[in-house]
This record gives C-alpha cells, structure tokens and sequence, in this order.
C-alpha cells in the first residue's frame, strides 16, 4: 500500500497497483478485520498475492463482492463491467473496464519466461527478435497472450497455436498488437505495455471481433 492509479490511454478503463510492502501478518489482519475467512492457502507467497489483490479490489469496490464465473472468470457482483487482477513479486494489480472484456498480467522481469518461451512461442515469435532485446520480447509476448487469454475468458486454449503476437520492436512503452484464433473466427487485441522498475505490465486496450 498505498494504491497507485496508472494513467491508460483508454478513458474508459482504469489500472490499480498496490505495491506490497505489508507483512504477511499485516495483511492477514486487514483481511480478517470485517470478518472474512483466511483462505486455505498453504505457500506464503501464494498467500501473500491473494490478500493483496483482494484487499485491492475492495479498496476500489467497497462493499461489493468479488465473485468468478464458471470458467473461472472474475467479476463484481453489481457492476456491469469487466475486471482483470494479476501479481507477481511485489506488486498486485486490477484492472477495471467500464466497455470491454479486458486482461491485465503483471511480469517480474526474470528467467523462468526465457526457460518456458518454447512452449507458449510459435516458431516466428522466437526468431523475430534480435539478441539484444530478446529477453524482454519473451516476456512481452507471455504477457500479451495472458492478457488475451483473461480478456478471452475461456479455458483451453493454445498459447502456442492459438494466441500469436505481431513481430514488434522492444520500448519502454508501447502497443503490441494480437490475434486469439477460435473456430469460428479471428479476435483481433491491442495490448499496451509499460516497463516499471523490474517489471512489465500489459493490459488489454481494446477486443473486436
């Protein structure tokens, strides 16, 4: 805490972070203090994300009730919007859309994404980047295609095959632009990014069919 807003260049959606500097403890009490269960989570890292994003999303939703839909979706029972959460290392994050479905993936910049980029890159994405800036794509690339992949809201989907990112060139900040392919058509996402000291952050701008 405190929670920071992230300016976006879409006027219809707004970008939470809480940056975690709380004891586990500390936010266990803030959690419990209006009598709410402490979820069975036993990793305290685990447990650590879960009470920041949602202490999160009460800060932003007071008295209204984060809820998931069947395909595990989240939503805020009595708002007609979308919402997306993510975190990673020490920050958490929500994302609010008053339009469209949206997706928002936070990203400690690291080596587990350069170890995994086989299995969610189609053949182009590995090779399209130089050497220089190849570190960073993977991690860019992951993120959009999680983003789209929350945006989508569905299971079972491909990273591989069915997600694909443009070739691009690595920024500070930028607008990367995606393709989700299902079976009875093609969405096409726009996906803006924004590194911030150690991380990436991406969110989805926009969805059409």
């Amino acid at each position: 805490m405190p929670v920071k807003t992230e300016l976006t260049s879409n006027s219809l959606e707004n970008l939470y972070l809480w940056e975690i500097s709380e004891t586990n403890e500390a936010l266990i009490g803030l959690f419990c203090a209006d009598g709410s269960a402490l979820p069975p989570i036993q990793n305290p890292e685990r447990l650590r994300h879960y009470l920041a994003s949602r202490l999160l999303v009460r800060s932003v939703f007071p008295n209204q009730k984060l809820e998931k839909d069947a395909f595990g979706k989240p939503f805020i029972q009595g708002f007609s919007g979308h919402i997306s959460l993510s975190h990673s290392g020490d920050m958490a994050g929500l994302l609010v859309s008053s339009a469209d479905a949206c997706g928002l993936d936070i990203e400690v910049i690291g080596e587990r994404i350069m170890r995994i980029a086989p299995r969610f890159c189609a053949p182009e994405e590995l090779t399209h980047q130089d050497s220089a800036s190849r570190h960073e794509a993977m991690h860019l690339i992951w993120g959009a295609k999680e983003c789209m992949y929350k945006a989508y809201g569905r299971k079972e989907i491909d990273f591989r095959t069915q997600l694909r990112v443009a070739p691009f060139a690595v920024a500070e900040a930028g607008l990367l632009q995606g393709q989700l392919m299902l079976k009875d058509g093609t969405e096409h996402y726009h996906i803006a990014y924004r590194m911030r000291e150690g991380y990436i952050l991406l969110w989805t701008t926009r969805v059409s069919g």
